[in-house]
């Protein structure tokens, strides 16, 4: 989803900066990118982004991020990273 461009943002749990340049991939192919905004939300908050992180609806977004995070809450803190593929 990253190199196609359907992905354009990601959601981690630790916090921290990222670099303006970011080097993406899907576990076989990578891409540079360019990170166009970062911030912390709450899930809930996050959850409105879930087209722009490809998923088609809140709810699989949401099932995702748990399987990756047992016990992360909507009101529990994730890092929103949005971001532009290079061309």
């Amino acid at each position: 989803m990253i190199v196609s461009g359907v992905k354009r943002a990601t959601v981690r749990l630790n916090g921290g900066a990222y670099a303006e340049n970011l080097r993406l991939t899907d576990g076989r192919r990578s891409v540079e990118a360019r990170r166009v905004e970062q911030r912390t939300v709450k899930l809930g908050e996050a959850s409105d982004y879930y087209a722009v992180e490809g998923f088609r609806s809140c709810r699989e977004f949401r099932d995702y991020l748990t399987r990756l995070y047992p016990g992360l809450g909507l009101d529990d803190e994730v890092m929103l990273i949005r971001f532009t593929l290079k061309s």
